[in-house]
């Protein structure tokens, strides 16, 4: 078989830090990941980042500026 499914005596949680820009449009940009370090996790937690829609751009001055987010994401593996 080519695949294998691993499985955990007990749950391990794993955190990925992914910073990205929210632009003057509301399109998430430039996401990375923070730390990187499990390469499967850290390309499943820019995915999420990078399917976010539905953003508010944030303001300076009254008008729509880019802004920066940090958002941990907790993975759980069983």
């Amino acid at each position: 078989p080519c695949c294998h499914t691993l499985r955990y005596a007990t749950p391990l949680f794993r955190h990925s830090l992914v910073d990205f820009v929210v632009d003057k449009t509301g399109k998430v940009s430039k996401a990375r990941v923070r730390e990187p370090g499990y390469p499967f996790l850290d390309e499943e937690a820019l995915r999420v980042v990078n399917s976010l829609r539905g953003w508010s751009p944030g303001k300076k001055e009254g008008k729509p500026a880019d802004t920066a987010f940090m958002l941990p994401i907790t993975f759980k593996l069983e």
